[in-house]
């Protein structure tokens, strides 16, 4: 179950199926075979054979799901990981961050229920209002996540990667967001490039943050930066550009390499780009 994908250097590896595939063509395979012996069987066998069909999906999506949750790298083939990304990274940005994310998500939810049901509920709630509490609830509760969320555009790197929001506080490590963020970024940009080769710039007064991530970390003599996010200036309802570091060639006319010279597809470097403080700006993106 192998294809042979190419490589710019002339030489093929193999590039596996993915488990999903092995998933699907497993359960699809068992469906196909118990549906047919269910029309030949009769009788209690017939309906044990039923009861499988049903049951063995529900059982298989029910591991699926959890494996999604808990170890989602399980699903990825080995061909799946960027080439120059080290596998144990790959899995390391799959992890980080999004535990915090949960945490703070809990929490907003859990304020929002102590303040808004104990008013609620110190007179008698008529059973056609208790929808219209819990929709106030739900309100309160994704005004105080907007308010907690940091949005970030990737377009400048790739169009396709469009814009997202990521929720933080102030207990949100510049690790923790850096790991999150080059996760999305690991087919533009090697890891441990942060500050060297891309960078977050404030959207509305493009200062660029160059001065965080593994590269700070080696300079002070640490192994990660642990600092909060909001020490180095970035905080919940900010938005910030992923803009990558204009190189000499590019400079000179020529393009973009990303890690061991080859060329970063899809980074754009049209004549309507700019630069600001030796970083790579989108002219639309200011407001010009």
């Amino acid at each position: 179950m192998a294809e042979e994908q190419p490589q710019e250097s002339g030489r093929t590896t193999p590039r596996l199926f993915d488990p999903l595939w092995i998933i699907a063509l497993f359960v699809g395979l068992s469906e196909a075979t118990v549906g047919i012996a269910t029309t030949q069987a009769r009788g209690w066998s017939q309906g044990l054979l039923a009861s499988f069909a049903v049951i063995f999906p529900l059982i298989v999506f029910g591991v699926f799901f959890t494996a999604l949750w808990r170890k989602p790298e399980l699903l990825y083939a080995p061909g799946d990981v960027p080439e120059p990304v080290p596998t144990p990274d790959f899995v390391q940005g799959m992890h980080r961050a999004a535990p915090n994310n949960l945490k703070l998500i809990r929490s907003v939810v859990r304020q929002t229920l102590e303040s808004v049901l104990p008013s609620a509920l110190e007179v008698e709630v008529p059973a056609r209002a208790i929808n219209e509490v819990v929709r106030n609830a739900v309100a309160i509760v994704q005004a105080d996540l907007q308010n907690q969320a940091l949005k970030i555009d990737f377009s400048v790197v790739a169009e396709a990667l469009g814009h997202t929001e990521v929720v933080i506080d102030n207990t949100t490590t510049v690790s923790e967001f850096l790991d999150w963020l080059w996760g999305a970024l690991a087919y533009y940009f090697a890891p441990h490039t942060y500050g060297a080769e891309w960078v977050v710039v404030d959207r509305i007064t493009l200062k660029a943050f160059a001065d965080m991530g593994s590269n700070w970390a080696a300079e002070h003599g640490l192994a990660i930066d642990n600092r909060p996010l909001v020490e180095v200036g970035i905080g919940p309802g900010m938005e910030l550009l992923v803009v990558p570091k204009v190189p000499d060639a590019v400079a000179q006319g020529g393009r973009a390499n990303g890690a061991n010279g080859k060329a970063r597809a899809t980074v754009p470097w049209p004549a309507s780009e700019t630069t600001h403080e030796g970083w790579l700006i989108v002219d639309h993106l200011n407001g010009s």
